[in-house]
């Protein structure tokens, strides 16, 4: 059972049971992972929001006295959330399955029920206060795309290095205010996607791990650089993605993704990086609890956000729904997350993204949070190709047994192109970092105190 049908069960009474328009039973018209396109168009009177039902009919039932047929047996495959409706067609995304949903299976409406009063006792309300700001930069002239935190200088503190979408550049704290360590823009580089520091050599001070897509060989490269003497040297590269991953133990963890080379866009199972003689390489596949689709880079972390000591996998299912896979059970948001402008075309004007950062996190007392980051389009409806936002928040989330409440939205301005957790400032506790884009495609670099 999902704990979203365990907590509607438990929860959610009284109910003032409201029955959706009377929609026709229909069919899965074809199956992709957890996406699923159905028969029903805007003539069907379904919505955005409804829940329905996969199923497989599975012979008839005869009274046995009188041979009457009276139904047909049913065998439930999986049910869902319709995401969109098109003219002719809908597209759900699966929340639960007891099996390979495939072309042909039945669907059926559930009814929708709303919540009168009096709220969910199990609900948690944000009631922690938020991040309090303690510093913001002035514009910068460059468009953000991936922020990470690290020691690159080996001095024992740490340093932002920030991935812009033709340049990387790192800032130290000099007390007051961020200053510029040094520029490196590399004959030839530009697009880059992510970020990363990292030290698999274990030599002290990390290293930068800076993924970009050449558009015209249809390829991606992490080139890996050392900041020594004053500059960036670019020390080697390798093919693929790099996203640095933890675990609920605290460890970090650098992992590699590739794509295929074939004509549809393939993304190649996360490995760990490992060090090869002067370059790296990737490791033996991750074993995960479930499968990943075969278009996800990156988009997950690990944690143990139910604190029974096992360790749980969170993941942004195609970049916008946020599910959580714990020891015996599983979750699934109700609402939407996610949204990223680290995009790169592929063949026949297919898109790729590198899904949005989670991060967990855990306060001095409490169990573990998960940081998820929200950039809310200015179209209601989601449109694949153009993504344009009006505004992002920072929800932080924690397991109260039922669902993963939040505990504080932080709202950002513009995009919020990444974030990370670290001591920059020097203060003897971490600080959230935020870059943020707005008009004309300038960035803020914005500090916070985390509660």
């Amino acid at each position: 059972m999902e704990i979203h049908d365990l907590k509607l069960a438990i929860c959610l009474m009284p109910l003032a049971v409201t029955l959706s328009a009377a929609v026709p039973d229909g069919y899965v018209v074809k199956a992709d992972s957890a996406a699923v396109y159905l028969d029903w168009g805007k003539t069907s009177e379904v919505k955005t929001g409804d829940t329905f039902l996969v199923y497989r009919e599975k012979g008839e039932l005869k009274h046995p006295v009188t041979g009457e047929v009276l139904g047909h047996a049913e065998e439930k495959v999986g049910s869902g959330m319709i995401e969109s409706v098109e003219d002719k067609f809908s597209v759900g995304n699966l929340l639960e399955g007891q099996g390979a949903v495939a072309s042909g299976d039945r669907t059926r409406i559930k009814e929708n029920q709303a919540v009168s009063s009096p709220a969910p006792v199990s609900a948690v309300s944000p009631a922690v206060p938020g991040p309090k700001e303690l510093w913001r930069s002035d514009p910068l002239p460059h468009e953000a795309i991936g922020v990470a935190l690290g020691d690159i200088d080996g001095d024992g503190k740490k340093e932002i290095v920030v991935a812009f979408r033709d340049q990387i550049e790192a800032f130290r704290w000099n007390g007051q205010k961020l200053e510029s360590m040094g520029v490196f823009k590399g004959h030839g580089y530009g697009n880059y996607l992510s970020v990363e520091t990292g030290d698999p050599e274990m030599s002290g001070h990390d290293k930068i791990f800076a993924t970009l897509f050449i558009e015209g060989v249809k390829r991606s490269r992490t080139i890996v650089l050392e900041y020594a003497q004053g500059a960036f040297h670019e020390t080697s590269h390798l093919e693929g993605f790099v996203r640095a991953v933890e675990h609920a133990d605290g460890k970090r963890e650098l992992l590699w993704q590739g794509l295929s080379m074939a004509r549809e866009l393939r993304v190649i199972a996360p490995s760990p990086l490992e060090k090869s003689g002067k370059g790296y390489r990737e490791g033996k596949p991750v074993k995960f609890v479930r499968s990943l689709n075969d278009d996800q880079l990156f988009g997950f972390t690990w944690g143990d956000w139910d604190g029974d000591g096992a360790e749980d996998l969170a993941l942004l299912q195609n970049g916008e729904r946020l599910r959580l896979f714990f020891k015996d059970a599983k979750w699934s948001s109700s609402e939407g997350y996610g949204g990223t402008k680290a995009d790169f075309s592929w063949e026949n004007d297919a898109t790729g993204s590198v899904y949005p950062r989670l991060l967990n996190w855990k306060p001095v007392t409490g169990k573990m949070q998960l940081l998820v980051p929200h950039n809310i389009q200015f179209s209601p409806i989601p449109l694949a190709h153009l993504k344009i936002y009006k505004n992002a928040e920072l929800v932080d989330l924690a397991w109260n047994g039922l669902d993963m409440a939040p505990q504080w939205k932080l709202a950002v301005s513009g995009i919020l192109a990444d974030f990370g957790i670290g001591d920059v400032q020097k203060s003897g506790t971490p600080q959230l970092w935020i870059a943020a884009v707005g008009a004309g495609d300038k960035t803020v670099l914005i500090a916070y105190q985390l509660p």
